[in-house]
């Protein structure tokens, strides 16, 4: 058996910087990702975004929204799908969104085939109503038409009399990229 391996304080702390890349930024998003496996996506903004504030101490020249360009290319310039490198990925029952590379696909299609089997939110299935409204954004989408004026309307569209009206839209679909709500 091997001897457990004895460290000085300063080299832990030097093994633990290296290892989460804060003594040397790599060149490149992609390079971070890499190295951590997957970056937490986190929309709220109180000082920073938290994907933001973890890779600009991590990577050289990066700057704010610099991890969605990589994901999905600029508002001007979408990225086409076979020049992505990473997606994004929500996982379900920890309530957590996150980029990961495009390596990591394959091991998340077991689970993604055993949701489609069960009956909750995130299996893909959609009752009548959810499934016309899919198609009413659908089309909406390929039409080029603005989001916010048809979002407002369904979100407050009349409920059929005696039935309450949920506070926040609930998840209707959610893919590697987007969340659509009823």
């Amino acid at each position: 058996m091997t001897a457990p391996l004895t460290l000085s304080l300063p080299e832990a702390r030097r093994f633990h910087c290296k290892a989460v890349l804060l003594s040397a930024r790599v060149p490149d998003v992609a390079a971070a990702l890499r190295h951590h496996g997957y970056i937490q996506i986190d929309p709220i903004n109180v000082c920073g975004r938290m994907q933001d504030l973890i890779l600009r101490n991590r990577v050289q020249g990066y700057r704010e929204g610099d991890l969605f360009r990589f994901l999905h290319g600029s508002e001007k310039a979408r990225l086409p799908t076979e020049e992505r490198q990473a997606f994004e990925h929500h996982l379900p029952h920890t309530h957590i969104l996150v980029a990961l590379p495009l390596e990591a696909w394959p091991y998340l299609l077991a689970t993604m085939r055993h949701r489609t089997g069960t009956d909750s939110t995130w299996s893909g299935k959609l009752d009548d109503r959810e499934s016309k409204l899919a198609g009413r954004i659908l089309a909406r989408w390929l039409s080029g038409a603005p989001w916010l004026p048809m979002m407002w309307t369904m979100i407050n569209a009349p409920t059929t009399a005696g039935a309450a009206r949920p506070r926040w839209p609930r998840p209707l679909c959610r893919s590697s990229s987007s969340m659509v709500a009823s």
